[in-house]
């Protein structure tokens, strides 16, 4: 009977190891991602991948709106400067070339026929000469 006692402590210890072993899977089972577990982890990923980057296309739409909003103030901005610089131009140069062509107009042209007969004004070296020594006529 020394054969028997010796089968069944084998046996036990056969038994013991695979217990061991079997509790070491099941340890290692736990860890281990199931595949329907993995595929909705990847969907998962995939569904939040897709809103990232329809939030970036619409952050994207709305830069480019606010770049063309920008662009469009600052070109009508540069047509209002540009507005404002002829208007400067034409109500403060215009008038002083006006003023310049008349004094030269007047400084060139014959004094009239009345002040020739009140100041006895004669035409002479290009310009008016007058007897009382009086430049000016009214």
């Amino acid at each position: 009977m020394g054969v028997a006692p010796r089968r069944l402590t084998a046996a036990r210890d056969l038994r013991e190891d695979l217990c061991g072993d079997l509790a070491q899977l099941a340890a290692r089972l736990d860890q281990v991602v199931t595949q329907d577990i993995y595929r909705a982890d990847q969907r998962a990923t995939e569904q939040h991948i897709g809103q990232v980057e329809a939030g970036l296309v619409g952050l994207r739409s709305e830069h480019d709106q606010i770049t063309e909003r920008g662009e469009g103030q600052r070109r009508e901005d540069q047509a209002v400067a540009a507005a404002i610089r002829r208007l400067v131009i034409s109500s403060f140069v215009a008038p002083l070339l006006l003023m310049a062509l008349q004094l030269w107009l007047l400084s060139r042209a014959p004094r009239s026929r009345r002040c020739q007969q009140v100041h006895g004004a004669s035409w002479g070296a290009g310009r008016f000469e007058y007897e009382s020594g009086d430049t000016t006529c009214w």
